[in-house]
């Protein structure tokens, strides 16, 4: 064989054995790199737990701005709007210490993800988890309470929770906000909620089904709504012009405390669904019952002023286009009031009208049972502010004439007074409870109008309003 021959057999060995070599090398690096995760540094524990605003509802796009007035309700599924959430932790032993606290702002903004929608059987809300680590964690043989509020910046005077205070604090009370002078209620939420720490997790309330796997602190509506909806409105009462509808009522509060959560007692205890958390009554009334010759009433919200609805009369009075006697779908001059379009989204069915708002909760009493009082009286009130016809609003659902009724009110340190007590309610004199809607018509969707069933007041003799406790879609209007 020639040694040029010898050479190249030479070379295609060398080459061989380097290739090899390189791949066992390889096969040697690539077995290094598959460890054992044990064998890991561990990482840091941690402990997490959510935040969850009940709510119903995502479907509109509008947002909500703090104004002087009251925010207005446009659904019985109306959308969640809050910007800021607010939560501390403290222990609930004697000391109350505060070991965490947090502000979520721009909530309700979906741009930002701050919070996400979601949705498990009938609750809706927002939710955000929120993660705790290091000196955050929270220490095992201690029992802790979150306590949270969701709130518009701006409203109730400028109103922070827990403000000024800082960790290590002690906040042995509650929180309240009062509505200043010439302002109207605002959307806000609050709630509560037991932890403890086992085997390094936190653990909420294990009888309790929608938090036993996953804790949390769930924040409700701390307000009540009130809606009404209406057509065919008779123009003329008698010989004089029809110029607006009022709703009055005989009590109002100005301020709300945040106690009595049930999340603190038997998740079972539904007697808590009816919860009245306002105090603080005003005495300056603006208004009166029918056949009052003194103010005795309060109005609620507005008067809804029939002439931005069906304008073209003298003086801002309505005007009845065709003239059959009535403000309806007929009328071609009907429109949708400027200032609610300009508020935000609102659909309604041609000819009717619409107001809402939120309410601080009252209680009555048995005196003003006994004496007949109505909580909302119903009028249709003419250009000089005479009280043409009126009806005396009723309520026929039976948890509403429940045995007992729940109270929460301020203690003399700032604790909530929670009172059980027997429930003076009749058909007429009713109390309002927090996180309940009273409607009368159904406003079923922000944005449109195929379920729509307002009131036609052309037809009926008696108004029954409907409680929708925790803003459930229920039956919503009877005719007698």
């Amino acid at each position: 064989m020639k040694k040029t021959h010898l050479k190249k057999y030479f070379k295609r060995g060398i080459t061989k054995l380097l290739f090899l070599f390189a791949s066992f090398s390889l096969f040697i690096s690539c077995e290094k790199k598959e460890i054992s995760p044990d064998e890991y540094p561990s990482e840091m524990p941690t402990q997490s737990f959510l935040i969850k605003v009940e709510s119903v509802g995502e479907v509109s796009s509008h947002t909500t701005t703090a104004k002087s007035e009251s925010h207005p309700i446009y659904s019985f599924s109306p959308e969640q709007t809050i910007d800021r959430v607010d939560v501390i932790i403290i222990k609930r032993a004697l000391s109350a210490e505060i070991v965490y606290k947090g502000t979520f702002t721009n909530w309700s903004d979906t741009e930002n993800k701050v919070s996400v929608p979601y949705v498990k059987g009938e609750k809706r809300g927002r939710q955000t988890e929120v993660v705790l680590e290091g000196d955050d964690m929270l220490e095992e043989g201690v029992e802790y309470i979150a306590y949270g509020v969701g709130f518009h910046s701006g409203t109730y005077g400028g109103y922070e929770p827990f403000k000024g205070l800082s960790l290590g604090d002690k906040f042995p009370n509650s929180e309240m906000v009062t509505v200043p002078d010439g302002d109207g209620v605002a959307e806000i939420f609050a709630g509560a909620q037991s932890f403890y720490v086992e085997n390094g997790e936190i653990i909420a309330n294990p009888e309790d089904e929608e938090i036993s796997e996953i804790p949390a602190i769930r924040l409700r509506r701390q307000v009540a709504g009130l809606m009404g909806y209406y057509t065919r409105i008779p123009a003329v009462i008698g010989e004089k012009a029809v110029k607006s509808i009022r709703l009055v009522t005989p009590k109002v509060n100005r301020s709300i405390i945040f106690g009595g959560f049930r999340s603190l007692y038997d998740p079972n205890d539904f007697s808590k669904l009816k919860v009245i958390n306002g105090f603080n009554p005003r005495t300056d009334y603006d208004t009166r019952f029918y056949g009052s010759e003194t103010n005795d009433a309060f109005v609620v919200a507005k008067d809804i002023e029939l002439g931005k609805w069906f304008p073209g009369g003298e003086n801002g009075m309505p005007l009845d286009a065709n003239g059959d006697g009535f403000l309806d779908g007929e009328d071609s001059n009907w429109k949708v009031n400027e200032e609610l379009e300009e508020a935000g989204i609102i659909r309604v069915l041609q000819g009717s009208v619409f107001n809402s708002c939120y309410w601080v909760p009252i209680s009555i009493t048995q005196e003003e049972a006994d004496a007949g009082i109505p909580t909302f009286q119903l009028q249709l009130v003419g250009k000089n502010d005479e009280i043409l016809t009126y009806w005396n609003i009723e309520v026929r659902q039976a948890e509403e004439f429940s045995e007992t009724r729940t109270l929460v009110l301020p203690g003399e340190s700032g604790i909530p007074e929670v009172i059980t007590e027997e429930n003076p309610a009749t058909s007429i004199t009713f109390n309002i409870a927090r996180n309940n809607l009273y409607s009368m018509g159904a406003k079923n969707h922000e944005q449109s109008y195929g379920e729509d069933e307002p009131i036609d007041l052309s037809a009926s003799k008696d108004l029954v309003i409907d409680v929708n406790p925790e803003w459930k879609e229920l039956e919503t209007i009877y005719f007698d």
